[in-house]
């Protein structure tokens, strides 16, 4: 049946409007996968029977994040997603707070994910776009989440989630972004700046520092930021 179906995504590769969803998919496990093709329209359809197959969200290229945690992560959204888009890379485009701007300003929901050196891997959803020296900005229905201890945390009660678009300054220790409080604060050149810190305060986690495994301050390994698509 693979066979058979690689035979078909072939041809297909040849559509220049499928071709690069086509070539990412070639390089994947086909088993879960059902294709609806009408060459009159040249559109390609792809379905999944599982719905685990996370390959056709897009998030095939992620460094940090295995199957069992985009399910786990996909259970807390508040709706099926259609496509995860990959926004931001620290492994692909660096750490540059400019350059996190230029790829995610205006942009939403998102879901932030990141690794830190201690090998916790913890982020949040972010539900109004991020806008650089625009101060503290409502974002309802925002949360943070470990995927370390599989929990998603919402905001303590009386307090609406927030974000901070953090500035586009090249500068050692200005911000890029925050969320919540300081519960997540990003720093430019975060990979190699161990002032990112997770010091939790307007999110109900058990303790403050329980994203980073304890450790409030952290280097970032790899920060990848996608844009949900419902």
């Amino acid at each position: 049946q693979d066979k058979n179906l690689r035979k078909v995504l072939s041809y297909i590769s040849n559509i220049n409007k499928n071709k690069k969803k086509v070539s990412s998919l070639m390089n994947q496990p086909l088993n879960n996968l059902k294709i609806n093709f009408d060459e009159n329209k040249s559109i390609i359809n792809f379905e999944e029977y599982n719905f685990n197959s996370n390959y056709l969200f897009g998030i095939q290229g992620s460094n940090i994040l295995k199957k069992n945690d985009i399910d786990l992560i996909i259970s807390w959204l508040p709706n099926k997603p259609s496509k995860f888009n990959l926004l931001f890379d620290t492994n692909r485009d660096g750490d540059n707070a400019s350059t996190f701007h230029d790829k995610c300003d205006g942009k939403s929901p998102t879901l932030v994910v990141i690794k830190s050196n201690s090998d916790n891997i913890f982020g949040g959803y972010v539900t109004s776009p991020w806008v650089p020296n625009s101060g503290d900005t409502n974002a309802p229905n925002s949360f943070v989440f470990s995927l370390n201890q599989k929990q998603k945390y919402s905001t303590s009660p009386n307090y609406c989630p927030i974000i901070n678009g953090g500035s586009r300054n090249n500068q050692q220790n200005s911000m890029m972004f925050e969320i919540g409080c300081c519960d997540i604060q990003i720093k430019h050149n975060c990979t190699g700046n161990n002032q990112n810190a997770t010091n939790c305060d307007r999110f109900s986690v058990p303790s403050s520092n329980i994203l980073n495994g304890g450790n409030s301050n952290f280097f970032v390994s790899n920060l990848e930021v996608y844009e949900i698509n419902y």
